[in-house]
């Protein structure tokens, strides 16, 4: 994509400046989506509230892919592209899901722990170091994250668990995209995670 003033000026910018940047960005979205995903919950099934925003997302990108045209999907791990469709699928799924369900304060609270689980993953799997220090923070996050949920787990119901269950999806996701970042630039993983998470919705939405 072709970059704009804005982006190149963040793109100057200390790695972990334009990472807390983009996750603001992100973050916003997020909330905007899942409160969308909320109002239009009792109409419509989860399934086609998860492929309309996917497919939405595909129409967004095809000017750049007429663009720049279908060899910027090139890739060498089709394999893990494809696996992080399905994960994000069921993260995206689990998401709607339970906002249909909980308040979205409690969603929000649940979704604290995606990045906890991120850093305690890729320090067991990727091997990266953790020390005693972040343990503590992950481990304390963890914890505050239940306890907002719900003080002595009273009433802990589905809506929670789809939730929980897309915190944990989401995770595997970053970290899956932490692996993809090292060989592909950022605009093919995005295009390989629309395209096919479109696809794989596209099946259960035609069913429901």
């Amino acid at each position: 994509m072709t970059e704009t003033g804005i982006v190149a000026k963040i793109g100057v910018l200390p790695g972990t400046v334009q990472a807390g940047i983009w996750m603001s960005i992100s973050a916003v979205t997020y909330v905007v989506s899942i409160a969308i995903g909320r109002y239009i919950a009792p109409d419509i099934e989860v399934f086609q509230i998860a492929f309309l925003r996917n497919a939405f997302a595909v129409l967004f990108m095809m000017p750049w892919l007429m663009k720049v045209g279908i060899g910027a999907m090139r890739t060498n791990q089709i394999g893990r592209h494809i696996l992080r469709g399905f994960m994000s699928s069921a993260n995206v799924t689990l998401l709607f899901a339970a906002v249909a369900l909980i308040p979205i304060a409690d969603m929000s609270a649940i979704n604290f722990l995606q990045p906890v689980i991120g850093a305690a993953i890729a320090g067991l799997v990727l091997g990266e170091v953790v020390s005693r220090a972040r343990w503590i923070a992950i481990i304390a996050g963890f914890a505050g994250a239940l306890i907002m949920i719900r003080p002595g787990f009273a009433e802990f119901n589905i809506g929670i668990a789809f939730a929980l269950g897309s915190g944990v999806a989401g995770a595997l996701v970053s970290i899956m995209i932490k692996t993809l970042v090292r060989t592909d630039p950022p605009d093919t993983i995005a295009a390989w995670l629309f395209v096919t998470q479109t696809l794989i919705l596209l099946i259960p939405t035609i069913i429901v």
